[in-house]
């Protein structure tokens, strides 16, 4: 603020680029964040297109569509031939063998 500080003229320019940055560095951050969150809502909508379609990796077709299907304990029994073969173990028990309509599951 002492104007008989500086007297040189590079002195003035610095102040008047300084004046020039301060607007332009939050101008570029808010522009920054606009454009990130309109990325980050694109890729939202993505995945809820992807993940209410089932993606395209799903199996959808064949046997084992079981989107609503229930089946009773003995179209179990049936399909596993009464649990005969086990397969391994998994997160939520016993994994078997069965054949449902001539197809392996």
């Amino acid at each position: 603020g002492n104007p008989d500080l500086c007297v040189a003229a590079s002195c003035q320019n610095n102040e008047k680029k300084a004046g020039k940055s301060a607007y332009m560095i939050p101008l570029v951050a808010s522009g920054a964040g606009v454009i990130g969150l309109v990325i980050a809502i694109a890729l939202f909508l993505l995945y809820q297109k992807r993940h209410r379609s089932g993606g395209s990796n799903s199996v959808r077709n064949g046997p084992l569509d079981t989107t609503k299907r229930y089946y009773k304990y003995s179209e179990v029994v049936k399909m596993t031939n009464n649990f005969e073969r086990v397969l391994g173990k998994g997160g939520f028990g016993k994994v078997y063998h069965g054949v449902l309509n001539d197809d392996q599951v």
